[in-house]
């Protein structure tokens, strides 16, 4: 039965493979009002499939192909017919840049007879049969052709580089490296024998590949790859783009840094994911690039869809072919050496940096690229000192940190968020103790052994010490992370790649114990306790008095250190008003650095409670372990969590 593919709805209706008198339901593929990227797995079923068991069917019949199995039932097969077949699978792999090795896996139910002395039995075995097919893929089309059909072995393995369903190349972690060393030793096999940066511009043309500039119309992207000839929107309206281009938008701004990276990125997938393409042109005749309407839909990938895994790979592989592994070893045996020697690094702005933080801006300047590209390269590389630099939490910048090899395991860290370190404390009893015990400050975005040793109070308020920052490991406490998933869209041709929404923290671990200084600790509770003691029964008013006096501070002061009016103060100490809120204690316990024991006793007398709601888990823990801090370090937290200020709520 012959069909017009084109001329059907999206779901037809063509002969059952296993069952040829009967008909099911298909998805056409050639309609183009599909929602979702389709599989070339599919695509091979619905062309292929009732020809390839047909064909199995007949060499079966023909006895050409062994069935490998015997039936009791009939000891000596005479003829044998296969009753039923289906395609439980398609294994694709790469041969080259051209040519893609399909094997479909076949589930047949044979049905064999013969004589059992004088009797004519029948019986029927189940074998598992790979079909081996070679396919052309061109601009225009493909050929394919079938080369083996043999019983299944699963300890079969293809030789060559494994696809997925959608013609994307099954990589994990643990072979970026070996993927990225391919790729080179194709286009750029010198850095083997020499420790040189990659050059984008000069990979690009080794790969055919032209790069131009345009001002394209989406704002969002940074760079496009087109792989056949295409008109693509731009600002000065269409433009007609031959394939084999890089396309550079202009509309955004970027730095020289991110121009290599950009072109690096883009040249990975033209490599590897140019089939990909070629498979979806096979649905839509207008795929060209990575600039088409295919819009998310529902993928049978554990909800990843294939963008997903192709902006992975680009990601993963890009800095590796960027800084390839031999260079930057090459270079940290030389950095290693200098410092070996005596070097003090010391960066332009004249303050001692730390040994990682001059690795990572070392590796950064040799390889034309930004310090965070060179901290994650070394770190992928097994230098994990760069953990240590450039990080940022809750939008705050974190000064430099070392600490001891083997102090971090695999998923875990020092830093944590205060929406983290929130919801931590709301959740973990263990957690919520320590933080409430008053022995650990949250400072720099970790938590700190609350210790002159390793924490001071300057103008600008608390930091940690340089002997803090290079001892980490001794004064901080450890969490482990796992990692929500990112969000990866395919929107109106590009790869969209949606804000990293942050780690989940869960168990933590703590810092070695001993460490606190107890007589600063034990003075602090003494002093906490005889001032509790002191202000209980009290009414509010005459408690917050209490207080300021036993601090020594006067209205004015504290109107400066709290960001509270003096008038509201001053009617906060009246008795007869008891109209006080959380944010006023907050506020309060700020501006006199209050200890914890003493600001929570300040809530219970004005007849208040904090909850484990995520609002009151961010208060708890600015009171535990924040206290120490000034009232715009405080109020810029909240800021970061989209919280207003404290002093702005304490009105």
């Amino acid at each position: 039965m012959e069909y017009d593919y084109f001329e059907l709805p999206p779901v037809i209706r063509i002969p059952d493979p296993e069952a040829p008198w009967e008909t099911k339901e298909v998805l056409n593929p050639f309609v183009t009002e599909l929602d979702e990227i389709g599989s070339f797995e599919q695509y091979c079923m619905g062309h292929f499939g009732y020809d390839w068991i047909e064909g199995l069917k007949c060499v079966i019949s023909e006895k050409r192909i062994p069935i490998g199995k015997t039936s009791f039932v009939v000891p000596d097969i005479e003829c044998c017919r296969v009753s039923s077949a289906y395609i439980q699978r398609i294994d694709f792999s790469r041969i080259d840049r051209t040519h893609i090795c399909a094997d479909a896996i076949v589930v047949a139910d044979i049905e064999v007879s013969g004589h059992r002395g004088e009797e004519y039995v029948c019986d029927t075995l189940t074998q598992w049969y790979r079909l081996s097919h070679i396919i052309l893929a061109t601009p225009y089309g493909y050929k394919i052709d079938a080369i083996d059909a043999k019983i299944y072995d699963r300890k079969h393995s293809s030789q060559y580089l494994p696809l997925d369903q959608y013609l994307i190349p099954v990589l994990n972690a643990d072979c970026l490296e070996d993927a990225a060393d391919n790729f080179l030793m194709q286009y750029y096999p010198e850095l083997f024998m020499s420790a040189i940066p990659t050059d984008a511009e000069m990979l690009a043309q080794r790969m055919g590949l032209t790069v131009m500039e345009l001002p394209l119309v989406s704002k969002g992207l940074y760079g496009q790859t087109v792989f056949y000839d295409t008109t693509v929107e731009t600002e000065d309206g269409p433009v007609r783009v031959k394939g084999g281009t890089i396309i550079l938008n202009t509309s955004v701004d970027y730095s020289t840094a991110q121009r290599s990276k950009i072109i690096i990125h883009e040249c990975y997938h033209y490599y590897a994911h140019d089939l990909f393409i070629w498979g979806q042109s096979l649905y839509k005749d207008d795929v060209a690039c990575f600039d088409c309407p295919i819009t998310l839909g529902a993928y049978p990938t554990g909800s990843k869809s294939p963008i997903f895994w192709a902006e992975w790979q680009a990601q993963q592989i890009t800095p590796r072919i960027q800084m390839h592994r031999l260079t930057v070893n090459a270079l940290l045996e030389e950095i290693n050496g200098r410092l070996a020697a005596g070097y003090t690094p010391i960066s332009a702005t004249r303050y001692m940096e730390t040994t990682a933080e001059f690795v990572v801006r070392v590796v950064a300047e040799y390889f034309h690229t930004s310090r965070r590209n060179s901290k994650n390269r070394l770190i992928s590389l097994g230098y994990h000192a760069a953990k240590g630099v450039d990080n940022y939490v809750d939008g705050r910048f974190i000064p430099s940190f070392n600490y001891s090899d083997g102090a971090l395991e695999k998923n875990q860290t020092f830093l944590i968020g205060l929406k983290d370190a929130a919801g931590e404390y709301a959740r973990n009893p263990e957690f919520r103790k320590l933080i409430e015990s008053g022995r650990y400050i949250y400072i720099e975005g970790r938590f700190c052994v609350n210790d002159p040793k390793y924490v001071r109070l300057g103008n600008r308020g608390a930091f940690i010490t340089a002997y803090g920052r290079q001892h980490t490991e001794e004064c901080c406490l450890r969490f482990d992370i796992r990692y929500k998933d990112r969000q990866y869209i395919y929107e109106w041709g590009k790869f969209h790649w949606e804000k990293d929404e942050g780690s989940t923290l869960c168990h933590m671990c703590t810092a070695e114990p001993g460490l606190v200084d107890t007589k600063a600790l034990t003075r602090e509770a003494l002093w906490s306790m005889e001032i509790r003691k002191a202000i209980a029964g009290m009414e509010f008013g005459d408690a917050l008095e209490y207080v300021m006096s036993a601090k020594k501070i006067t209205i004015e002061q504290l109107e400066e250190t709290s960001l509270i009016s003096g008038r509201t103060i001053r009617r906060l100490r009246k008795v007869e008003d008891g109209n006080v809120k959380k944010e006023h204690i907050l506020a309060l316990a700020i501006g006199m650095h209050l200890p914890p024991l003493v600001s929570m006793e300040l809530i219970n007398i004005a007849g208040l409670r904090l909850t484990h709601s995520f609002k009151d888990s961010i208060y708890a823990t600015i009171l535990y372990s924040m206290y120490q801090l000034d009232i715009f370090t405080v109020n810029s937290y909240l800021e970061s969590l989209e919280m207003p200020p404290v002093s702005k709520m304490a009105t």
